[in-house]
């Protein structure tokens, strides 16, 4: 009864083979089921023995290794999609294990750096350096500001001088004068 599975499969490690004998097996299920369907019965056995004859032409047998060999195809495209994503996966997660080792231990150096930092300023002279570097920020600042107001004032004085050395005075004065 199994005529055709010599003439689909070469041999043990035909892959492309098996899978067109198992579109004919799957064939064959499917005409058994309408059969059934259609008639009421099961097919006899000379029924069936046709229908295997049909499924024996060369233009079938030719049909059924095309369609073999296209689903070994599909089946091997897309096993290797699937090691192609998993290689592409495990790639680009060595890389952000890499990136992200580096980044640790450019944290871990800075951190260190901090803490040093902090250290220092927990001791006696580096408190007092602290408060010197604000008293001197501080004063500095009151200069500024002083050497700003005082220069305003000296500019506004200047202003004054000129302004009644030449006539001229703020509107207000002028009114006052022309009354």
């Amino acid at each position: 009864m199994h005529y055709l599975y010599p003439l689909l499969v070469s041999g043990p490690n035909d892959v492309p083979g098996a899978l067109a004998y198992f579109v004919y097996k799957r064939s064959k299920v499917e005409w058994r089921n309408k059969f059934v369907l259609d008639h009421g019965r099961q097919p006899s056995p000379d029924e069936e023995e046709e229908f295997v004859r049909i499924l024996s032409l060369p233009e079938s047998v030719a049909s059924f290794k095309q369609r073999g060999e296209q689903l070994a195809t599909l089946f091997a495209n897309k096993l290797l999609e699937e090691k192609m994503a998993a290689l592409a996966a495990e790639v680009v997660q060595s890389e952000l294990a890499t990136k992200f080792t580096s980044l640790e231990s450019q944290l871990a150096s800075s951190m260190t750096r901090i803490e040093a930092r902090f250290d220092e300023k927990k001791t006696l002279g580096g408190w007092l350096r602290d408060i010197g570097t604000s008293l001197i920020s501080g004063f500095g600042l009151i200069i500024i500001l002083g050497a700003a107001a005082l220069g305003y004032a000296m500019l506004s004085k200047m202003n004054s001088s000129l302004e009644e050395a030449s006539g001229v005075g703020t509107p207000k004065e002028q009114a006052a004068a022309a009354k």
